[in-house]
Order: C-alpha cells, then structure tokens, then sequence
C-alpha cells in the first residue's frame, strides 16, 4: 500500500510538472512580440467594450484600430494593451470607451464570472503575471481552474496552426457592425434589465485596473483619452450621470474625456438603448475622424 501512495505520488508530481513546464513554455513562445504587431499605419488605438466595439468603425478612421470587444472589462484590456505597447512603438493614442455602465457592479461579473473568466482568460493569460492570476482564482476558484486546459490549447493552436497574429487568431476585438433598428419591445427589455442594477455600488477591481491602464499609457508617453459614445435619451443607466461624474472628477482628473453622450444620432441609427447600428456608427465615426484629423 505505502508502495502504491508513493507511486502515485510520483505519478501526481511529474504531471504537475510536466504541465506547468507546457504552460510556461507556450507563455514564453506566444509573448514573443512579432505575435502581437500591427501593420505600422496604425498610430491610434481604440479599445473598449460593446460600445465602442459597435459605434467605431475604423475604417473611416484614419491611422486608427479598433480592438474593443463586447463584455471585455478594464482588467482585461490592461493585459491588451500592455503587451500591444511593447510590440508597438508607433503607437500615439488610445482612446478608451468610459461610459455609464463601466460604473456598475455588472463589471464584476465581466472579470470573475464563469462565463467571461473561461472565454477572457484563455485570450490574455500568458501576459498575466502570478498577481492577476492569483485575483481570478480567489475570486472564482473552479472557473480559474477550467480555463486551464482552454488556456493552454488557445496557445498551442496557435503555436501550431496560426496563420496571422495572436492578435487576430485569440480574437482581441474589432469594429462590429449592427445592421438592425431600434425597437420598442427591445427598449422595453433592456430598461427592465439595466434599470434593476444598484446604483451607488462601484466595481472596484474594473476602477482600479482602468487606473492601472491609464498610467501604464502614461510610462509609455501615450497621449490617452476616454470617450464616451452616444447613447439613447432613455437609456436607464444614465440616472448615474453624478456619481459618474464625480469618479471622473476625482480619480480620472487627469485624463481627457471626450463625451459625445448626447452626440446627434437619429432614431434609426440606434440598435438600441446603448448601441448604434451601421448607419449610426458611420455619423458618428466620420465626425471623429474630422475631430482627429483637426487635433
């Protein structure tokens, strides 16, 4: 029987070790910075969530790249654009979507639950060091350790079959058009939903790693900016406009905020209640390529 534990332990030990040794040397291979450039004519970057995801469309924006993606909270996007910056000397500008919700304690639910954790972590762990790893395990153990296994075969596919970027095969975001219209009964359910979230109770972990990403910007002598997209007059989550107003004032009062909150949009150009469809995006991102190019 002893014999038997202590082959079993061996068993246990050499696993380990044979995984952690995977795991480190796929790390090594993927941060490996020709993984993480973009083409040279890109000097701006724009990262973010949904709402810039889909009211940005870089194509109409000079010198400009689009990497925000849907649901990504700030704790994410500072490994985005730690490792964009150190790939990327070219790069001037970041504008980085600050808006109503990134207040709410929905962000929280953006970092650590088993949805976002198992589908962000694979995307970003090899940039994370043992703190940032460790904030996710305490936070959501179970979620930490299945992400595992998706993690290391995100790395190895691209190790073996990439045909681009990390960039583009671990899918970092883009500009992503809507086409439809918005409707009364999608208004209807998304004011029931956004306006049933606390008010007053901020995500601190998503407000300290935007404070995190706005100095990082800073030691790399990046010109950063928050902006806000349009969003529709009734959008419920704009009953936090104080509160909003005073975190910018006394954490952010040395970033610039560009705020087009009340941005001309027509009703059609709405997807819904926080996002713009096509037609939207392209008023509105033609008016920031005038505003960028006059800077």
């Amino acid at each position: 029987m002893k014999q038997f534990l202590q082959k079993l332990l061996i068993f246990g030990l050499t696993g380990t070790l044979l995984f952690a040794t995977l795991f480190l040397s796929t790390d090594f291979l993927i941060n490996r910075p020709e993984n993480f450039q973009i083409a040279p004519t890109y000097s701006t970057l724009i990262i973010g969530h949904s709402h810039s995801e889909c009211s940005l469309n870089d194509s109409l924006i000079d010198h400009t790249l689009n990497l925000s993606q849907s649901g990504e909270s700030f704790f994410y996007s500072y490994f985005k654009v730690k490792k964009l910056l150190e790939a990327n000397p070219g790069i001037r500008r970041i504008y980085i979507e600050f808006t109503n919700n990134c207040i709410t304690t929905e962000m929280n639910e953006w970092m650590y639950s088993d949805k976002y954790l198992n589908y962000r972590y694979p995307k970003y762990s090899a940039m994370m060091g043992l703190g940032a790893k460790y904030q996710l395990f305490r936070h959501n153990p179970k979620a930490f350790m299945n992400a595992q296994p998706v993690s290391v075969k995100t790395k190895l596919k691209y190790l073996f079959l990439h045909r681009s970027t990390f960039i583009q095969d671990a899918d970092w975001g883009n500009y992503l058009p809507v086409y439809h219209t918005l409707a009364a009964a999608d208004s209807l359910k998304m004011v029931e939903k956004i306006g049933a979230l606390p008010i007053g109770e901020l995500p601190e972990d998503n407000l300290v790693y935007l404070r995190k990403l706005v100095d990082l910007c800073f030691e790399h002598h990046i010109e950063v900016s928050f902006i806000r997209s349009p969003q529709h007059h009734a959008y419920p989550l704009r009953k936090n406009q104080p509160i909003f107003d005073s975190i910018l004032k006394k954490r952010f009062f040395d970033v610039r905020f560009l705020d087009f909150n009340d941005f001309p949009i027509l009703k059609g150009e709405f997807a819904d209640l926080e996002h713009l469809n096509f037609a939207g995006s392209t008023r509105f991102s033609t008016a920031m390529d005038t505003l960028l190019k006059a800077e």
